[in-house]
């Protein structure tokens, strides 16, 4: 993982070096930013933001993507051995069962069945105007993760942690196909994050907010990808 790591960081110095000589745009550049940090910067801040409000502090993101000393970072074993997709789902699950913002989340969704969480998270998450503006059938993917509930059940360990489940897959989801809320609210983070005008600790999606701690945790793989239509 770090051999892959070191590799992009080359790829994105040689990008920088292009847009600097005009044989890129910055926004070729950006796309490329944000495809690098899928499943590491970008997932962080969709994630701890979802279950917290605000986005991490500038050194809680750097303890949870690359740290000497938590062994639970994302690119540490503990997620490195996951996809993309699925380093969303045991992230989201972990914040939400053991995360800072966990009561939040419990006191949002506890009492909600599946499909009206589902709902809630797809319109918090993706947004039903942005989705639909980009042709998605918001009815068919909200029917399509509902389908899904006895796998994200599996992964999520219980009917809580499914709903969480459920949130990181919409995140990842979400940035993959470059659609809804937060995926153009971590595009515009990274952007300014590049620029070094990023401000690191409040809410990625509203006004600013006091920055918050982050609790750093990892968990055991168990299971698979079940893919789905966006």
């Amino acid at each position: 993982m770090l051999n892959a790591l070191y590799s992009e960081m080359k790829l994105l110095a040689q990008l920088q070096a292009d847009v600097a000589a005009g044989k890129i745009t910055q926004a070729v550049f950006l796309d490329k930013l944000v495809s690098f940090s899928a499943d590491t910067s970008a997932l962080a801040l969709q994630a701890v933001n979802f279950f917290t409000g605000r986005t991490p502090t500038q050194a809680a993101l750097n303890e949870l993507i690359d740290s000497a000393t938590n062994t639970t970072d994302l690119t540490d074993f503990a997620y490195a051995i996951y996809n993309t997709e699925n380093k969303y789902i045991e992230f989201a699950v972990n914040q939400a069962m053991s995360g800072t913002g966990a009561a939040t989340f419990k006191a949002a969704y506890d009492a909600l069945g599946f499909r009206e969480a589902v709902t809630k998270m797809y319109d918090a998450i993706i947004g039903n105007s942005k989705a639909a503006a980009a042709g998605v059938n918001i009815s068919a993917a909200i029917d399509y993760i509902v389908g899904q509930q006895k796998y994200f059940e599996a992964y999520g360990h219980d009917a809580l942690g499914a709903k969480a489940a459920v949130a990181g897959f919409l995140m990842s989801k979400g940035l993959e196909a470059g659609v809804g809320v937060y995926a153009e609210a971590v595009k515009a983070f990274l952007g300014k994050a590049y620029a070094g005008t990023a401000v690191y600790g409040g809410d990625l999606v509203g006004p600013a907010k006091a920055p918050m701690e982050v609790a750093l945790i990892g968990q055991a793989p168990d299971h698979y990808d079940p893919g789905m239509p966006f």
